[in-house]
């Protein structure tokens, strides 16, 4: 059984003067051509000395050992890496807090959800720290001039940090889910036994290349992606380049191969998409060369296009996707199949108005939902399960050879955004039912791949042109406060992602009258892609 903290300083302690992380010298993009490299033993020095303050700090707090600290930080800066791992070693559960949420009120939810007595957030984060309801700290008192937390402790008392828990059983963090229901998004607890899951399949991302694997972060260490990509790193005895604010992009690719080193790729699907886009342009030959010569890329979030992932295949791309379900590499990136050591099964998916968009008919082939049984490492808290027991993900895959599947969208009521993020349609097609019954007709929430949800709305004043703005600013204001307790991309905050049409005009099925959702992102789907335009401007 691995704790992240045991495995850290195994780790130091084997790769000493190897690099663990590469940090930019500088601010923006002249900055991804000079680097600076961490080392194992120093990230682990900054998190023993790090852990020293913060146990100071809290402790003032009368906080004890095992209590949970909240962290809201943008998850993909030094320090911001530093003072989660310090949290850990000084013994207290971190509760991370995605950017994505960005209302006090949501924050402070999440707060009180998982009792935590003491929030740590970035300054840039908060406006206004008189609006947390606990004892806030920013982060720019756990620093200095260098940068790196765990330096401003010359000056303290030693203090005995307490042992690091082995109980598989201890939660070791709190994360929480992409999609928000009713109450906000739900609490997710990580323990140990979950983390040292993430450490076994980590080795299936090995390369055993002739040098280091050399990764750029491909998700912030306040999201799962982040987190188990970290773990990924550290147990691999590999290095990571931290680009804070800079993304991965074809734009910045160059010099991430040229200064930075890279030989792999960790990287969401919509950004993926880009750098394929730009590897297909005949005048653009080197950056093809480049991802063909990586040695891994492994995609996070919605799945390729058919013709992405087919053009992939052609072109032997070192594609893995997922880590539940994945291909190997140069097989067709949409073909997957199950990781050894995940107990999981496919169960039939039978009911065809329960899907987002899964419309079938008689002739249609048969779906399976994707579960994890309770015996599996990796399977969540059991608070997320089943009354089966055990935990359907909702992800609805078609089986297209002997234990091989493709995915066909997602269950209930749910869409994916292109970054991988959940969002529950009905509680807000609910919400603008209830705020707006006077203008709609009746509604549906799209947005499936898309950066953000959108509502097409049907309503009796379509018909008159002039009403259509008015349509949307009543929407608007009436959701205002509904919106605020969203996350981002789960908010239909903007006039121009809101649709206006009459009263039964969106497509519908036959024997219960419900509207189809993928078939309204089919029949909408130059207005939905006018309509993001506006708000995401494409680069």
């Amino acid at each position: 059984m691995f704790n992240h903290l045991q495995v850290l300083d195994e780790k130091v302690v084997k790769n000493r003067s190897k690099p663990l992380f590469k940090l930019p010298k500088g601010a923006g993009k002249s900055s991804l051509k000079e680097w600076d490299s961490v080392s194992y033993e120093t990230f682990g020095s900054d998190v023993n000395s790090a852990a020293k303050h913060v146990w100071s700090l809290l402790s003032a707090q009368n906080m004890r050992p095992g209590e949970v600290v909240g962290v809201w930080v943008k998850g993909d800066k030094y320090e911001d890496i530093v003072t989660i791992v310090a949290l850990s070693r000084a013994g207290y559960v971190p509760q991370l807090i995605s950017i994505c949420l960005e209302a006090p009120e949501a924050v402070n939810s999440l707060l009180s959800r998982g009792g935590v007595k003491v929030l740590i957030y970035d300054d840039d984060l908060l406006e206004e720290p008189a609006k947390i309801l606990v004892h806030s700290i920013p982060t720019s008192t756990l620093k200095r001039d260098s940068g790196h937390p765990g330096h401003r402790l010359e000056s303290l008392p030693d203090v005995d940090l307490p042992s690091i828990s082995t109980n598989p059983d201890d939660p070791a963090f709190i994360i929480h889910t992409s999609g928000s229901s009713g109450a906000g998004p739900k609490l997710v607890w990580w323990s140990n036994r979950w983390v040292d899951s993430a450490f076994q399949k980590s080795s299936d991302f090995a390369t055993n290349g002739p040098s280091q694997d050399v990764w750029p972060i491909g998700g912030k260490l306040c999201h799962i992606s982040g987190l188990c990509q970290y773990f990924s790193m550290l147990y691999n005895d590999a290095c990571m380049l931290l680009q804070p604010g800079a993304g991965i992009s074809a734009d910045v690719m160059e010099d991430f191969f040229e200064y930075g080193g890279i030989n792999c790729l960790f990287i969401m699907v919509p950004r993926l998409r880009n750098i394929i886009q730009a590897a297909r342009d005949p005048h653009n030959p080197s950056l093809l060369k480049k991802i063909q010569n990586l040695r891994l890329i492994i995609t996070s979030g919605s799945p390729l296009h058919e013709d992405e992932a087919a053009w992939c295949h052609a072109n032997h791309i070192p594609l893995v996707v997922g880590l539940l379900l994945n291909c190997r590499k140069f097989d067709h990136p949409n073909h997957l199949q199950g990781v050894p050591g995940v107990s999981y099964r496919f169960l039939p998916f039978l009911d065809e108005d329960r899907g987002l968009g899964l419309d079938r008919d008689e002739n249609d082939e048969q779906l399976y939902e994707f579960v994890v049984l309770p015996d599996s490492p990796e399977v969540p808290d059991r608070s997320l399960w089943k009354d089966e027991g055990w935990y359907g993900t909702g992800d609805i895959f078609e089986e297209v050879g002997p234990d091989t599947y493709v995915y066909r969208g997602r269950k209930e009521e749910w869409i994916v955004n292109d970054n991988g993020e959940r969002c529950d349609t009905k509680i807000i097609e609910d919400e603008l039912r209830k705020s707006c019954p006077d203008l709609i007709h009746d509604c549906i929430v799209v947005g499936n791949n898309r950066p953000s949800a959108s509502v097409i709305v049907e309503s009796h004043l379509a018909t008159i042109d002039a009403c259509h703005d008015e349509v949307k600013t009543t929407i608007l204001d009436r959701t205002k406060d509904f919106n605020n307790r969203r996350q981002w991309h789960e908010r239909v905050a903007h006039r121009a992602l809101i649709h206006v049409v009459g009263p039964e005009t969106l497509p519908r099925t036959g024997a219960k009258g419900n509207i189809r959702r993928m078939m309204t992102e089919q029949t909408f789907a130059r207005e939905l892609d006018h309509m993001y335009s506006q708000v995401y401007p494409v680069s």
